[in-house]
């Protein structure tokens, strides 16, 4: 349990080259070509990146089952292959609950991003309605679901009774929320209110995954000498709520300095989720046996997904239903002819509006008032969640990592031990 926290590194050792190869490549598919070739690229690279993965599974599954182990296996074809094997397939896959859940974060999630903007879109029904029915129907649906008609449900009864694991799991949703927030729209404030190129603003937007994996790395290894989580988990908290400090002073500026304090916040941000982010997996981790070890990761993962979801949707909100309106603000103060128009046109195109306006002149003034306006707003929403973060580290546990698989204690409750105390009392 000790090494885990390392080896969990691996798959985002990449972001130590592609954080600084990602600008290069933006720029240059920019240059010669359209933006529709950075969803085109990934298409065509991801099938070999993939089969690095699908192969050997495929190899150990042919070694298998040429050493017998998959004798008693049914194949899939097997398995689909009636009624009965379908709908027992359904209800150990939670079918239902997945369904509800899925639902109530798109009716919720969906309009907070859609709904703003100059119509304030966000109080006519097409918005309204789905949330409503997210809030009061899908949602309560989904809990009622898991905690009274679930066969099979996606974390044991048993498993959320346990503070430490509804604690890790809150850690893993309110951390991600908090840093979506910030990243949702960092692009464009780079580019339009510090006035970065393509390639600085795409570089600065993925600092924050290449200082997370170094750092991370390195509180690997002193996880490993040291062997207790929580401490880390805690100081990344702190930090947290310092990098948004950073980020809500240094929003936008076209000054060294002002650059300066916004990668200053990212690097710290970085940091934070170094301390954060992979340690509370592996603290989840140690409290369940190796049977559940699978569950409470894709959990993690899960909620992990779900607070990105959110913060990018609280992001979208701010964005959609502010940046119109204080753009239309700024232009008319600065008095420019046809604000209003000038303001869309702005909110729907700022690639095209900053090749035009240049630093310096009263329409860019304008318009890069307006976003450092909103990037604070949505900045405060981010250290807000870090706050709730903040008291969510301290419900946790601080399991000690040995050098086994898993802690044969685990998921033992008071119960256990007063009737294993009880037992030897009626043997002696």
């Amino acid at each position: 349990m000790r090494s885990r926290l390392i080896f969990l590194h691996a798959p985002a050792v990449p972001f130590l080259i592609n954080t600084w190869v990602s600008g290069n490549v933006a720029q240059s598919l920019l240059n010669t070509t359209t933006w529709r070739w950075g969803f085109g690229i990934p298409a065509i690279i991801d099938p070999f990146t993939t089969a690095l993965v699908f192969v050997p599974l495929l190899l150990g599954v042919l070694r298998a089952k040429r050493q017998g182990h998959l004798d008693h296996i049914p194949t899939t074809p097997q398995l689909l292959s009636s009624p009965k094997n379908w709908l027992e397939l359904l209800i150990k896959v939670d079918f239902i609950g997945l369904v509800l859940i899925a639902s109530s974060l798109a009716l919720i999630l969906v309009p907070l991003t859609l709904g703003g903007g100059n119509a304030a879109k966000w109080r006519t029904a097409p918005v309204l309605a789905p949330l409503i029915v997210g809030a009061t129907v899908t949602l309560p649906s989904f809990i009622i679901w898991e905690a009274k008609f679930a066969k099979h449900p996606m974390l044991p009864k048993k498993l959320l009774r346990n503070r430490h694991i509804l604690c890790g799991l809150a850690i893993a949703l309110f951390s991600i929320a908090s840093s979506s927030t910030q990243g949702s729209y960092l692009y464009f404030t780079l580019v339009v209110a510090f006035g970065k190129s393509v390639e600085a603003a795409t570089r600065v937007r993925n600092i924050t995954s290449f200082v997370s994996t170094i750092i991370g790395i390195a509180v690997g290894f002193a996880v490993r000498h040291f062997r207790y989580l929580k401490p880390f988990i805690i100081a990344g908290a702190v930090l947290y709520i310092v990098a948004f400090g950073l980020l809500i002073r240094y929003r936008g500026g076209h000054s060294v300095s002002d650059f300066a304090g916004l990668v200053g916040g990212e690097v710290v941000l970085g940091v934070a989720n170094a301390l954060i982010q992979y340690p509370a997996t592996t603290a989840l981790q140690a409290v369940v046996q190796h049977d559940n070890m699978a569950i409470v990761t894709a959990m993690f993962n899960a909620c992990f997904q779900v607070g990105a979801a959110i913060g990018s949707a609280m992001a979208g909100g701010i964005w959609t239903n502010l940046m119109p309106r204080k753009l239309q603000a700024g232009l008319e103060r600065a008095g420019i002819a046809g604000a209003e128009k000038l303001a869309l046109s702005v909110y729907g195109n700022p690639i095209k509006f900053i090749a035009q306006y240049k630093v310096g002149t009263p329409e860019r003034n304008a318009v890069d008032g307006a976003y450092r306006d909103v990037q604070r707003y949505i900045c405060i929403a981010g250290i807000c969640i870090a706050v709730v973060l903040f008291g969510f580290t301290f419900g946790l546990d601080n399991p000690r990592l040995g050098d086994e698989q898993s802690n044969a204690d685990a998921e033992k409750s008071d119960s256990d031990d007063k009737s294993i105390d009880e037992k030897a009392k009626v043997k002696a």
